[in-house]
């Protein structure tokens, strides 16, 4: 990757991480406000590119749940 540049956030692996937390899709969908079927669709590659705010609420999430988000500094969502 060149400098500079950012990384693209792996949806699926963040996704796949909050199950294995131990919350399911439905559970992921309404902490972020959004459709199962959208959690379902970004776990599948089917959604690479959420909104702004259901990124920022995905990340939210997966920090309050200790999960690990690479290319992404800890504290930087608030």
């Amino acid at each position: 990757m060149l400098a500079g540049m950012v990384e693209p956030i792996d949806w699926p692996k963040i996704i796949r991480a909050l199950v294995a937390s131990g919350l399911t899709q439905p559970q992921i969908a309404a902490a972020c406000n959004c459709g199962q079927s959208t959690v379902s669709d970004m776990l599948n590659g089917k959604s690479s590119d959420p909104r702004t705010s259901l990124g920022l609420r995905l990340l939210h999430l997966a920090r309050e749940r200790g999960v690990d988000v690479p290319g992404v500094a800890n504290g930087a969502v608030a």
